[in-house]
């Protein structure tokens, strides 16, 4: 990651200038132009990580806050959290004294450490070339094996009069939602006040976006929907029409109200953004199959009727019972 004058600009926005937060997550806003648009454009970006992360985060996120700092190249950049330089907390997040810091987050994750998707709440020790191993087969399984198709990488369908929700897709299972909870801070501790951690900020659905690192995380997730667009097969973007025509409104940098098509945001050069290439070692970590180690070989063992031959028996067998 490349930070830039105007990421380290965006972030005293976001931590300073415009706002404060209350120990529950509460935002208070200190201008008419926070509350008229970039407020409402974090509520809709905290509904999921699809095609509303899509509009809200780079067709009128970037803009309003381009307009703001007074950067129209400014750009949000991603955590490569794919990739085995990327798997742990990047470094400028981790500085006490830049806006950057979130003094909530598990301290577990400072100076370096790995993250383990398969295992985001414990502390568990493993080698730590095993565990970047562990994570890219299990990047293999989210974006490959378990992901053949839009439902399977989406998710099941929810629609309207549908109480019934029927799963989540891999992207969101694993790695999507390891990252939060992995950063967030340890269940049940102090937060002082009487008030106890429920994963605050990133793992906890209410005040993920109070950490900073939450975009970058998210800006890889939209990533990865673009990577897994290109790996082939039956991997392409939902046909449902319910889908594709469904509409949010959003406000541009200029304050105008947008009404927006999901349809129409599938394809983010149209958007007026792109990701350039970059390495993904998980495409060629497919998981192995386990060795015999451990399991009976059968190969010399005898057939039954050779160790026990009761074919043979020419008489009968009493059986006394007292």
């Amino acid at each position: 990651m490349v930070l830039t004058n105007s990421v380290m600009k965006f972030y005293k926005f976001i931590n300073h200038g415009f706002s404060s937060r209350s120990i529950d997550g509460t935002y208070f806003s200190t201008t008419e132009y926070w509350e008229n648009s970039l407020m409402i454009q974090l509520s809709l970006y905290l509904i999921g990580i699809g095609t509303i992360q899509k509009v809200c985060v780079y067709l009128f996120y970037e803009r309003i806050l381009g307009k703001l700092i007074d950067d129209p190249t400014f750009a949000l950049p991603y955590w490569n959290w794919d990739h085995p330089k990327g798997m742990r907390l990047p470094p400028m997040f981790d500085r006490e004294t830049t806006p950057l810091y979130d003094a909530r987050r598990n301290p577990h994750v400072r100076n370096g450490t790995i993250i383990d998707f398969s295992s985001p709440r414990d502390e568990v020790i493993t080698d730590v070339g095993q565990t970047v191993t562990n994570n890219l087969t299990l990047m293999y399984r989210s974006m490959i094996t378990n992901a053949a198709c839009p439902l399977q990488f989406f998710g099941a369908r929810y629609v309207l009069g549908n109480n019934d929700s029927k799963g989540q897709g891999t992207i969101e299972n694993i790695p999507h939602t390891p990252v939060h909870i992995w950063a967030g801070t340890v269940r049940n501790t102090d937060l002082g006040g009487g008030k106890l951690s429920l994963g605050e900020d990133m793992g906890n659905f209410y005040s993920a976006a109070l950490d900073p690192i939450f975009y970058c995380h998210h800006a890889n997730v939209d990533r990865m929907w673009k990577v897994w667009k290109g790996l082939g097969g039956k991997r392409r973007d939902i046909i449902d029409p319910d889908w594709l025509n469904s509409e949010f409104f959003f406000y541009d940098e200029n304050k105008n109200p947008y009404r927006v098509r999901v349809g129409d945001c599938l394809d983010t050069k149209k958007m007026g953004y792109d990701y350039a290439p970059a390495a993904i070692p998980w495409v060629n970590c497919r998981p192995t199959r386990k060795g015999r180690e451990g399991k009976v070989d059968v190969t010399n063992i005898k057939p039954a009727n050779k160790v026990f031959p009761i074919a043979n028996l020419n008489k009968p067998i009493f059986v006394f019972h007292q």
